[in-house]
């Protein structure tokens, strides 16, 4: 059902898939699905507004980790070439 945006998809970033690959696999990919399955529990026990402490959470991760998960992407992409 999706076919032609999937093929767009492809085409934009078939040249990164090995680096995405290399970076999915890497101690800072798992650590970072780990703190946000963490986030996540937490969040879903909160009985008061665990939507919004969810959000700012994850964008306090987002905003404070984005560099280190820049520099090790790219750090991937790099060793993949």
């Amino acid at each position: 059902m999706r076919g032609t945006e999937l093929d767009a998809l492809l085409v934009q970033y078939q040249g990164d898939l090995a680096a995405f690959s290399t970076f999915q696999a890497s101690p800072t990919a798992k650590a970072l699905i780990a703190v946000y399955g963490d986030v996540a529990r937490d969040a879903a026990a909160e009985p008061v507004k665990p939507g919004s402490d969810f959000t700012a959470a994850l964008q306090h991760s987002v905003a404070q980790h984005t560099p280190a998960w820049k520099a090790a992407y790219e750090a991937g992409r790099a060793s993949a070439r």
